[in-house]
């Protein structure tokens, strides 16, 4: 499950009539420039969904072409689609909940929870996990493969580190191994432990693997250039989820409304705290040299060139993708996410930066 570098280009002549303005006010209203960018991006093959919220208030829930071709299901907030390694944020915030329940620190070694670690695995702490600092190798296999938590520890333990620890390298498997913590732990799916502490608390009925009630006609299929993917949760999944070179890292299925829901509830104290959300967002390692972005648990942090934040995550497999910014000093949120391989959002996500953003 990728999590694609971003940068702020200029792609916005591509997408959008409007170029980065001076502030909010001095550009046409965001929903008709949502619009707009829209209709342009239809041309390109984009299918997906745009939810903008500006204080508090959706000003743009706009759903773009077909979730399911065959059966003419149109997209919409309400839709359940794959957001990829925005789960990466879910299960980060499952690690922290457990911290503010006693049952583990974030300063913990893995071996702890995970005793058939081995050599310099065991030392590996959950913080560096977190951070992508651990020095585990990103991917070792495809995403559908049949590779339980068993499989996944002994392919570690032979390949061991592949960095340095401490230093930044974007992981998925560190990621899967944070899931396994979660489950030893607490000894159930981490998707039911989600549901349990946040998904259902929050109203968030339709997000998550397998504990959502869901039916497929409420489930966007994968498209691969004008060929039928299928449905990413009819792939080789687990009886609780996707096997373990996915599980925790990406995969997870939501709908833009209940990732609205997720994104008001961390506005409150309600779920985490303000010392978990510390962390959550917390500017624990610069990612690339080229630009100011930080990650924190499951999500990146960026300094604008204007020193104003935005605060954000995206992923992808290359067929599904989705990206979630948010824009403190100004109180913008949006999230996009679409089905197609020949229509990825990354672009259009830009373009609509370049609306939002205040330079």
């Amino acid at each position: 499950m990728i999590k694609f570098k971003k940068y702020i280009v200029s792609v916005f002549v591509i997408f959008a009539p409007v170029c980065l303005a001076q502030n909010i006010s001095s550009i046409p209203p965001i929903e008709e420039g949502i619009k707009i960018i829209l209709s342009k991006a239809e041309y390109s093959n984009f299918s997906g969904v745009v939810l903008v919220a500006v204080d508090g208030e959706v000003v743009s829930n706009v759903g773009v072409g077909k979730a399911d071709v065959d059966r003419g299901i149109s997209f919409s907030s309400k839709i359940m689609t794959d957001v990829g390694s925005i789960t990466k944020q879910f299960t980060a915030a499952a690690i922290l909940k457990m911290e503010m329940l006693g049952k583990l620190s974030t300063e913990d070694k893995a071996g702890q929870y995970v005793p058939s670690l081995e050599k310099a695995l065991k030392n590996i702490t959950i913080h560096e996990l977190l951070t992508h600092t651990s020095g585990i190798t990103e991917v070792t296999g495809d995403d559908y493969e049949s590779i339980t938590s068993v499989g996944l520890v002994n392919h570690l333990n032979e390949v061991q580190l592949s960095y340095a620890k401490g230093t930044y390298h974007y992981s998925n498997l560190g990621y899967s191994l944070l899931a396994l913590i979660v489950e030893n732990v607490c000894g159930e799916p981490l998707d039911k432990f989600l549901a349990e502490q946040f998904f259902i608390p929050i109203g968030m009925l339709k997000t998550g693997y397998t504990y959502p009630d869901y039916k497929d006609a409420e489930v966007s299929r994968g498209y691969l250039q004008a060929k039928d993917w299928g449905y990413p949760h009819k792939k080789n999944w687990y009886k609780s989820g996707p096997y373990w070179n996915l599980r925790g890292n990406g995969g997870m299925l939501s709908t833009a409304a209940d990732m609205y829901k997720w994104h008001n509830a961390l506005l409150t104290n309600k779920y985490l705290s303000n010392k978990a959300k510390e962390k959550l967002f917390g500017l624990h390692i610069r990612e690339y040299p080229d630009v100011e972005s930080y990650y924190g648990y499951g999500w990146v942090t960026e300094i604008l060139p204007n020193k104003n934040k935005v605060i954000w995550h995206n992923g992808g497999n290359r067929i599904f993708s989705a990206d979630v910014r948010f824009y403190p000093s100004s109180n913008i949120y949006y999230f996009i996410a679409g089905n197609r391989s020949d229509g990825e959002i990354f672009e259009i996500s830009e373009a609509i930066h370049g609306l939002l953003y205040e330079n």
